[in-house]
């Protein structure tokens, strides 16, 4: 087993969506170090692949890209080579600090995901706003001696706030069944 969040992401996800989106989360969440010691580790952990492999060279920057960029290139190079010959079937990479794990995977990328959760959240807070509007309904308030009703708020997909005391909010008895 081996311990590296960067390397436990990256082998979760490898045969879940397509490598680029995959190389976009790695490169937005992991630090310039993380990905620069996840190469090194993957490299030192699979040192029987070719030594004249180009993927196992050590990068510095160039005007076109940065070192950590062309390291993500080189770590998901090297999970395909691994991958073909079957060998990602030896290791079990592993995470211990669960907050160096992104909170989102390299699927969730993807516009047509995003809008389908949206569609689903959209669904919610309609149904949420419904239920609101109807406690509001049949709430009352008083004032010294005097009942009014509260009339329910329109909801759209804000929420507004909503400010009553427990002094003047009356809850009307439950009916008896």
């Amino acid at each position: 087993m081996t311990i590296n969040e960067l390397l436990s992401c990256v082998s979760f996800y490898w045969n879940c969506g397509n490598v680029a989106n995959l190389r976009k989360v790695i490169l937005r969440f992991y630090t310039p170090a993380e990905i620069s010691s996840a190469k090194k580790l993957l490299v030192s952990k699979f040192a029987e692949c070719p030594s004249d492999c180009a993927l196992k060279t050590e990068r510095r920057n160039s005007s076109s890209r940065s070192i950590h960029d062309a390291e993500v290139e080189d770590i998901c190079g090297l999970f395909q080579h691994l991958d073909n010959n079957n060998e990602l079937s030896r290791v079990v990479f592993a995470a211990v600090d669960h907050s160096r794990m992104p909170k989102y995977g390299p699927e969730e990328l993807n516009i047509g995901y995003i809008s389908d959760k949206q569609a689903e959240l959209n669904v919610k807070v309609d149904k949420l706003s419904g239920r609101v509007n109807e406690v509001m309904g049949s709430l009352s308030c008083s004032s010294s001696s005097r009942t009014r009703s509260v009339q329910p708020y329109a909801f759209s997909h804000s929420l507004l706030p909503l400010r009553l005391s427990a002094r003047n909010v009356y809850l009307p008895p439950a009916p008896e069944l």
